[in-house]
Formats: C-alpha cells, structure tokens, sequence
C-alpha cells in the first residue's frame, strides 16, 4: 500500500510549532530562531517529508478568502474575543500562502442578521465559511443560501441536520455530567439546583443541560429548576433579575450554562452576603476570573475559545487548500479551572503560547 504524504500540519504538530513557521523553517524566509528550525528538521525527518510543490507554491497562486460568521464580539460578556483571536492568529500564519481572511458579525438571537452576514460573505466571493450558528433559531433553513461548492465549518456549536466539512468545539455531554460531579463535591446538601441558561440556548447549551439535570437527579438532588434569562439585556438588569430568581428559587446549588457566570456571582453577593452558594460556569472572560479568584464562583469550565477559532480556519486551510483529510468532529478537552490554577491558566491563553515565541 502507498504511503500516504506527509502534511505541514503534521510536521508542525510535532515540533510544537505553527504551520507558518514549518513553512518559514524549510524555506528559509522570515526570522526562525535555531533551536525552532532544529525542531523542524528533526520532525520533518522522523516523519520522512517529501515537499509538496502545490503546498509549497501556494503564496505565489491565487488568494483564497475565508470568511467568519459569528456573534458580535461584545456578545455574551465579552466571550467572542476569544475565538477571534484564535482566528486572527491563524489570519496571520496564512498570510503568507495567500489567504485572506474577512470576519462578519452578527446579533445575538437575530437571524436576521445572521442571514446577513451569510449574505455579506458569498457577496465578498468567500471561497470557505467558519460559522458559529449561536443562539440562531432554527439556523438550519438559513443555511440554504449557501452553494453547495462552498464547505463551511462549525465551531462553538453546530446547527443540526447539516453536513459541515467539520465541527469543533467541547463534548457538551460530557461537560454536563462534569458540572454535575463538581457540584456533587460542593454540598452535602442533596436539596433544591438552579440552573441557569440563555433563552433559546444553542444545542450545546440544551445538551448541558440535560445531562446535568439528570446526573445531579442521579446523585439524590431534588428538585432540580430551569429559569433562563436574555443575554442581550443590559448588566443592570440581569443582576435585578438573577437577584429576584435567587430570593424566589433559594437554591443550595448553581449552575450557570454559559459566560454569563460573573452576573449570578454578583446576584449571590447581593442576595446571600453570609452564605456561600455552590456556583458553577464556564469561559475565563475578565469578570469571571475575578469572581472565581474571590472564591464567589467555585469552578470554570473552559471549552478553549481560542483554540476552537484558530483550528476552525486551520481546518478549512488544510481542507480547501491543501486538499487534506480533516477530522468531521474534533472535541476538545474540558478545563477545570480553579481559584488556585487560574492565575497560572491564563498566562498560558492563547492555547498556542508556543506560535509567541517563535
């Protein structure tokens, strides 16, 4: 059987290193630190690299344009700076073979804006799509504007019944059950769970959810309530409204679905000043870091923002461009972060420090 060629995604992975600076190292442009490009050779040769003309030649053929659809960056408390800039990383790193990179943003539960977007990106002659279909409802008709020669990739959350070349983002399962087993380790108290989650949550959200609930129902709490809140109201008004659901609902435990978490941290402040309650989310946005190095929230899950916006457009680059097999589904690790762990967390955000030092 003829062995299938090595790829420059390959060798980058294992030098620790990017694309960019794979094709920097064997063609000797730009600057590479020695120990880098020793890194490199020492890979290329283990694996046995054969150059590929196309891929080599490709900064001297045609640009390809890559364009992102996603939520406005200020959506959902701040999150989507993160992939951004996992997206812009990789916008740098592709420069140089020709890629031009384009990012339209939409409104949170507007699909109108969503279809926009989509709209405003085959308009700019998009050759390949990185879509985050987040808080869309029922995203699926609105893919049909979409030819079917342009692939598309999903990240952050998918919309269902369609057949993007690949989707990255978290095992949403997993993550519920997760959340469930932490909060178990939190309280001895098997009585009354709040979750918390956006009006119509995407299907990772739901997911979450449901696996939570019946985990945490299968560790004896009783009973478990559902209350959702509006992402796109103002701060003011999420913690007046999170402050009435705490007084009514009085739970011994809370779990938050989404980036939203520092708002009930600052509810259970105001309503439980000399109680602490469990609390449980997600994302290291500003805020949250600040209410979990206070000890307020108890853990947060990460789903590597960063990471799932830089493989999302390095997926679509080996896919279209390269013409390389890409895996259909790529589920990243869950992050448990902690009060102890996360000021050494985040000094390792962007997930690729190594791309930095380069």
């Amino acid at each position: 059987m003829r062995r299938k060629p090595v790829t420059l995604y390959q060798i980058a992975k294992a030098a620790g290193v990017s694309i960019g600076t794979v094709d920097r190292a064997l063609n000797n442009r730009g600057r590479v630190a020695p120990e880098t490009k020793e890194r490199v050779l020492k890979a290329v040769q283990k694996l046995g690299y054969t150059r590929n003309i196309i891929a080599s030649s490709l900064s001297r053929n045609r640009p390809f344009c890559f364009s992102v659809i996603m939520p406005e960056l200020e959506g959902d408390a701040g999150y989507w700076k993160m992939p951004a800039s996992g997206i812009r990383t990789a916008a740098e790193e592709l420069a140089q073979f020709n890629v031009q990179i384009s990012l339209h943003f939409y409104s949170i539960l507007s699909n109108h804006s969503f279809s926009q977007c989509i709209q405003a990106a085959l308009d700019n002659k998009a050759d390949g799509l990185l879509i985050a279909p987040s808080g869309i409802i029922h995203p699926d008709p609105l893919f049909a504007a979409i030819p079917r020669d342009i692939p598309y990739v999903f990240f952050d959350s998918i919309a269902e019944n369609l057949t993007p070349v690949s989707s990255i983002g978290q095992d949403s399962v997993r993550s519920g059950e997760l959340a469930a087993r932490l909060m178990s380790m939190l309280t001895t108290a098997r009585e009354k769970l709040l979750i918390m989650l956006p009006v119509t949550g995407p299907s990772h959200i739901r997911s979450r959810v449901e696996t939570f609930t019946n985990s945490a129902k299968g560790a004896g709490f009783n009973p478990i309530v559902q209350e959702t809140f509006n992402p796109t109201d103002s701060t003011e008004n999420l913690i007046n409204q999170s402050c009435c659901i705490l007084e009514k609902q009085n739970p011994t435990g809370i779990f938050v679905t989404n980036s939203f978490t520092s708002i009930f941290a600052q509810a259970t402040e105001q309503v439980f000043p000399d109680v602490h309650i469990p609390l449980i989310g997600y994302d290291l946005i500003q805020k949250n870091v600040y209410y979990l190095s206070k000890g307020v929230i108890d853990f947060l899950l990460s789903q590597r923002p960063f990471e799932q916006g830089y493989l999302g457009i390095m997926t679509l680059f080996r896919s279209l461009v390269l013409n390389e097999p890409v895996q259909k589904s790529v589920m990243l690790p869950i992050d448990i972060i902690t009060k102890e762990s996360v000021e050494t967390y985040v000094q390792h955000i962007p997930i690729f420090p190594q791309s930095k030092r380069d």
